[in-house]
C-alpha cells in the first residue's frame, strides 16, 4: 500500500532486510502467517516491509526459502515412491490418473496391458498410498491419491521429455550448497 500515514503494529526490523532495503529509512518488517510446511519441502514465508520514503510509507512482500533436512523416514519414503513409479506400466497408471478417475478395465485399456496386470499394479500403487479407491455401483475407481503424487508423476515425465528430445526448452537453474 501507497501512502499509509504509518506502518501497521510496532515490528522491529528484520535485519537483513533493515540493512539492504531500509538503509536510512524508517523501515518495520513481520513474518505473515508463517505456516509450516513438510520437512524437506521448501516453503516461502511471507515477509512484510514497510518503509517511509520522504514521509510516505510503502509497503513491499518479500518471499524466503526455508528448506529443512529430510528426516530418515521421509527418504526411505519417497525412495519407495520412485521404485514403484521407475516401473512402466505403473508410471502409465499414475500418469493415466491424473486426469481422472479410472477402473482397472479403463486403466488396462489406456495402458495396453491385461486387466489382471493392472490390478496387481494398482494394489502396489495403493497400499504405497500412491492411489486412492472409491466404489462406485459394482467398479472400483482409481484415482491419484492427492497433489504430491500427481507432481511427482508430471515433473518425472516432463524432465524425460527434456532428456529425451534433448531440449532446451526447460530453463538451468544453477544453486548454490
Amino acid at each position: 500500500m501507497v501512502g499509509d500515514s504509518e506502518p501497521e503494529g510496532d515490528v522491529a526490523p528484520s535485519p537483513e532486510v533493515s540493512r539492504e532495503v531500509a538503509q536510512g529509512m524508517s523501515s518495520t518488517c513481520k513474518r505473515q502467517g508463517a505456516e509450516a510446511g513438510h520437512p524437506g519441502e521448501a516453503r516461502d514465508e511471507p515477509l512484510t516491509c514497510r518503509f517511509t520514503v520522504s514521509g510516505m510509507w510503502h509497503t513491499i512482500f518479500v518471499n524466503t526459502q526455508i528448506e529443512e533436512e529430510p528426516t530418515e523416514a521421509q527418504v526411505e519414503a519417497a525412495v519407495v515412491t520412485l521404485k514403484l513409479l521407475a516401473d512402466p506400466t505403473r508410471l502409465r497408471i499414475v500418469w493415466a490418473l491424473l486426469h481422472g478417475e479410472h477402473s482397472v478395465n479403463q486403466l488396462a485399456s489406456h495402458v495396453g496391458a491385461q486387466p489382471t496386470a493392472v490390478s496387481q499394479h494398482l494394489a502396489k500403487l495403493r497400499l504405497a498410498k500412491l492411489v486412492r479407491t472409491r466404489r462406485e455401483a459394482n467398479r472400483i475407481m482409481y484415482a491419484a491419491e492427492n497433489d504430491h503424487v500427481e507432481r511427482i508423476a508430471r515433473e518425472a515425465l516432463f524432465h524425460g521429455d527434456h532428456v529425451a528430445t534433448t531440449g532446451s526448452h526447460h530453463r538451468r537453474r544453477s544453486r548454490t550448497a
